[in-house]
């Protein structure tokens, strides 16, 4: 018996010993069938991991969708989303002039990377909309939710302007080492205070609900442009009478002022969309038939 037991945990082991040595013998040669097994059946998602690991570092603050069951409190809350990349677009178009002016063609490359989550953002208020116009809606919702998207395409407008045309203008201004002349310097920020002046009036208008304010927008849009206007025939009265390369810097900075020209164009529709019914769910009153825009910025927009 002392022997027995002394013997049965060695016999044990080599008994796990010769089972695990005759599963590697017979199943050895169908190793690489059962690796091709497991790829198939768990692909490799590095490639995707990598490809979205940034968009998993942007998110929305404000869009539940646990509010879809409350329509007027999820519309509300996609105002403030609205609201909050509306700061993006404005630190986008703040930022924007400076590297102009100083040639700084890096705050481009990091500009982009900022209109990536912008970009990432609106197309997700866009499907909360979307989700919430499948909802039972009342008249007044519905228009509100319409002018919500209206009011976030605008800002995505912006948004690919800057993208399309003004980086890829500070991009080539920058490696041609063109400089404007400090006059021309002073007037593109004063015309750049401005506009943003109008965009940051605009959007304080939409997050407080005031018609007054958007209406001051639409106000400023004659002083506005007739100060775009004076610029553009500075610089273009000089072009006839300079050297080329003199015409390129002139070119150059009349393409800036035009964009500036169209940032504001778009404030201003976010305005009168605001004033076709107050941008209110919240049981105010409303009023309809605000101020129509004009012709010329129907055409501008």
């Amino acid at each position: 018996m002392e022997k027995t037991a002394a013997e049965t945990p060695r016999q044990i082991a080599n008994a796990h010993t010769i089972f695990n040595v005759v599963n590697t013998i017979v199943f050895l040669p169908f190793a690489g069938q059962f690796a091709r097994i497991v790829e198939y059946l768990l692909p490799d998602k590095e490639e995707e991991a990598v490809t979205d690991v940034t968009r998993r570092e942007w998110t929305t603050i404000h869009l539940d969708p646990d509010l879809f069951a409350v329509p007027s409190i999820a519309l509300e809350q996609t105002r403030g989303e609205i609201a909050r990349i509306a700061g993006m677009v404005r630190g986008i178009v703040a930022d924007i002039v400076p590297a102009f002016i100083s040639n700084h063609v890096s705050v481009g490359d990091d500009i982009l990377k900022r209109q990536d989550e912008v970009e990432y953002v609106a197309e997700e208020i866009d499907n909360y909309l979307l989700e919430i116009s499948r909802r039972p809606l009342n008249q007044e919702q519905s228009s509100f939710g319409t002018q919500l998207m209206n009011i976030a395409t605008d800002l995505e407008h912006i948004n690919d302007l800057v993208r399309r045309d003004l980086v890829p203008l500070l991009r080539r201004k920058g490696e041609a080492g063109i400089d404007f002349s400090d006059e021309g310097n002073e007037q593109l920020r004063g015309y750049h205070r401005g506009v943003l002046r109008n965009f940051e009036t605009v959007m304080q208008a939409f997050e407080r609900n005031s018609p007054e304010e958007a209406r001051q927008v639409i106000r400023s849009r004659e002083a506005l442009t007739d100060l775009g206007h004076r610029y553009e025939m500075t610089h273009f009265g000089e072009m006839g009478s300079v050297q080329e390369a003199s015409r390129e810097v002139n070119h150059l900075y009349l393409d800036v002022a035009d964009y500036l020209q169209r940032i504001n164009s778009y404030a201003e529709t976010i305005a009168y969309t605001m004033l076709e019914g107050y941008l209110d769910t919240r049981g105010g009153e409303r009023k309809k038939g605000g101020p129509q825009p004009s012709a010329a910025t129907q055409q501008q927009s």
